[in-house]
C-alpha cells in the first residue's frame, strides 16, 4: 500500500451535475501529470444547490508555496447555478491549497471546505464539503472497516490517521486506519509491524510528526513507533526508544516539528519528571521537568517550547511550567492546590491573551467539570478564575478550537447514556470570563470520539460509542465561519 489520493475518477458522479471546479493540474515533466476534479456536496452525498434557496457562491483558493509565505486568496464569486473552471496552471503543483466556499440564499447559508491538500500528490475528485453553520452530518461512503471506540486521531496531509480502540488482541489492534478526506474513498487499513512483529495498539494515542509521518504510543506498556506513509510496507513502523514511565506520559505535537512525552509514572505508581523529544527523523533527547508529573495538560506554543500543567501529585508544586529541548524548565507563578488532576487539556484563547485548562480526572477517577482560567500565557499563566463547565464530561471528546478555546463533542450524561451534546467553551475578556456556547446537536449520540479539527474549522469526529456499542461511522460538524489560515 502507497497511500495517495487516486485514481479514483467517478465519471458518473461528475455527470450529474455535482462537478463545481474543474481543475486542470501541470507537474515536473519527470512524473505523470495528476487530474483533478473538485466538486461541492454535502455530507450526505448530495449537491448542495439542489436542495436549498441559494443564489451566491463565493469560492476561496489560497496557495502556500514550499518555503514562502501564503499568496493573497483568490475569490471567485457568482450565481450559484453557475459551474466554475479555475486554471490551475496559476498555481505551483508543490504548493498546499486550502479551499473554501460560501453559499448565500434569501433563506440559506451553506459554507465548506476542503482539508488542505498539495496538487501533485493528489489525483482524482476532491470532495469540498458543504454545510449550514453550527451543524453536524454523518459522512456517506466513508465507514471503518470495523468500529472503534476510544481511538485517536492524527492527520497526516489529507488524511486522517486513526489508531487504537479497538479490543486488546484482536486483528485491528494490530491496524491503524487511513480515512481520504478528500473524497468518499474506501479507508485503508494498514498493519503495525515492528522487527515483523504485529504492534497490538488496542490503547495508543497518536500525533503527527510531518505530513506523512506520525509518532504512536502505546498507552499500557512503555513502547512507542514511528509510522510513515512513504515508506516501503516491510518499513513503514519503526520502534522509538522512550523513557521508562512513558505509557502514564501525554504525547503532545511539537508546534516546530516533532513530537515530546511528558511526565508519566514509574513502577510504583509515582509521577516522573521526564521527557522524551522525538524529532521528525526518530531521533530522541532527553530533558526534565521541575516537579514529577503524572498525565500532565501539555500545550505546545508556537516557539517550540511546551507549557504543562497538572498532574504533579505535590503540595506546593508549580501548576505550570514551560520548557524547551535544550533548556531548563521555568516554573510558572500559580501552586497546583486544586487535588490531583490527570490527563486534563490546555487550551489557548489568544483573543483574551489567556489560557484554559479544563477536564481530566480526579483523584478518585471521576471527570472534573470545572475549568481553570489563566491570564498573560504563556509568560506568567496567572491564574484569575475558577468556574464550573455545567457540561457532560464523562467521556467527552475535547479538542482545540482553531481560534482559541475548547470544543467539546458527545460524552456520556449522569445515567451514563451516551449524548449528542456539542459545545464551545471560551473566553471573554470581562466577567464572567467563561463562556459555554451550545451548538446544534451531533448527527449521532456518541461517546469516546476522536475528533480531527482542520485548520479551516471543520471537524471530522471518528468512531466513538452509543447505546449499542462501538461506531465505524464519521460526523462531520461545521463551524459558523470558515477560516483559511
Amino acid at each position: 500500500m502507497q497511500p495517495r489520493n487516486g485514481p479514483w475518477r467517478p465519471a458518473a458522479a461528475l455527470a450529474a451535475g455535482l462537478a463545481v471546479l474543474a481543475l486542470s493540474a501541470i507537474a515536473c515533466s519527470s512524473s505523470p501529470t495528476p487530474t483533478l476534479s473538485m466538486r461541492l456536496v454535502t455530507p450526505a452525498g448530495l449537491d448542495p444547490r439542489a436542495a436549498s434557496a441559494l443564489d451566491h457562491v463565493a469560492i476561496r483558493v489560497r496557495e502556500t508555496p514550499p518555503g514562502a509565505a501564503a499568496r493573497e486568496v483568490v475569490v471567485l464569486e457568482g450565481d450559484a447555478a453557475t459551474d466554475f473552471a479555475l486554471d490551475f496552471a496559476l498555481y505551483s503543483t508543490a504548493s498546499r491549497l486550502d479551499v473554501g466556499v460560501d453559499f448565500t440564499g434569501p433563506a440559506a447559508h451553506l459554507l465548506g471546505a476542503a482539508p488542505p491538500f498539495v496538487p501533485d500528490e493528489t489525483d482524482g475528485v476532491v470532495d469540498v464539503l458543504v454545510g449550514a453553520p453550527a451543524s453536524c452530518a454523518l459522512r456517506a461512503g466513508v465507514t471503518l472497516p470495523a468500529p472503534r471506540s476510544g481511538a485517536h486521531v492524527a492527520r497526516l496531509g489529507s488524511y486522517a490517521l486513526l489508531v487504537g480502540g479497538a479490543p486488546l488482541g484482536s486483528a485491528e489492534a494490530g491496524r491503524v486506519e487511513l480515512i481520504d478526506m478528500l473524497g468518499a474513498r474506501p479507508t485503508i487499513s494498514d498493519a503495525l509491524l515492528v522487527g515483523g512483529a504485529s504492534f497490538d495498539a488496542s490503547k495508543a494515542d497518536v500525533v503527527a510528526l510531518s505530513s506523512r509521518a506520525a509518532l504512536v504510543l502505546a498507552r499500557d506498556r512503555d513502547e512507542a513507533l514511528r509510522y510513515d506513509l512513504d515508506a516501503a510496507a516491510s518499513a513503514r513502523s519503526s520502534a522509538v526508544l522512550v523513557h521508562a514511565g512513558a505509557r502514564a506520559g501525554t504525547l503532545v505535537a511539537r508546534a516546530t516539528s516533532g513530537a515530546a512525552i511528558v511526565g508519566g509514572a514509574d513502577p510504583t505508581g509515582a509521577p516522573i519528571t521526564d521527557i522524551t523529544w522525538v524529532s521528525f527523523d526518530g531521533r530522541t533527547t532527553h530533558g526534565t521537568l521541575a516537579v514529577a508529573r503524572r498525565a500532565p495538560a501539555v500545550l505546545a506554543l508556537d516557539d517550540g517550547t511546551l507549557l504543562v500543567a497538572g498532574g504533579a501529585e505535590r503540595a506546593g508544586a508549580p501548576l505550570l511550567e514551560r520548557i524547551a529541548e535544550a533548556a531548563a524548565s521555568v516554573p510558572l507563578a500559580s501552586t497546583d492546590d486544586d487535588g490531583i488532576r490527570r490527563g486534563a487539556s490546555l487550551v489557548s484563547v489568544p483573543s483574551s491573551g489567556g489560557a484554559l485548562l479544563l477536564g481530566g480526572l480526579d483523584a478518585g477517577g471521576a471527570p472534573r467539570t470545572d475549568a481553570r482560567i489563566f491570564d498573560a500565557c504563556p509568560g506568567a499563566c496567572t491564574l484569575v478564575e475558577d468556574a464550573e463547565l455545567a457540561a457532560p464530561m464523562a467521556d467527552a471528546t475535547l479538542a482545540a478550537a482553531p481560534g482559541g478555546g475548547a470544543l467539546l463533542f458527545g460524552g456520556r450524561d449522569p445515567s451514563g447514556a451516551p449524548t449528542d451534546a456539542q459545545w464551545l467553551v471560551t473566553l471573554a475578556a470581562t466577567a464572567p470570563r467563561l463562556v459555554l456556547s451550545r451548538r446544534l446537536p451531533l448527527a449521532a449520540p456518541r461517546a469516546s470520539a476522536a475528533a480531527l479539527v482542520l485548520p479551516s474549522g471543520v471537524v471530522w469526529l471518528l468512531s466513538g460509542a452509543d447505546a449499542s456499542g462501538p461506531r465505524d461511522d464519521v460526523d462531520i460538524c461545521f463551524p459558523d465561519a470558515l477560516a483559511l489560515p
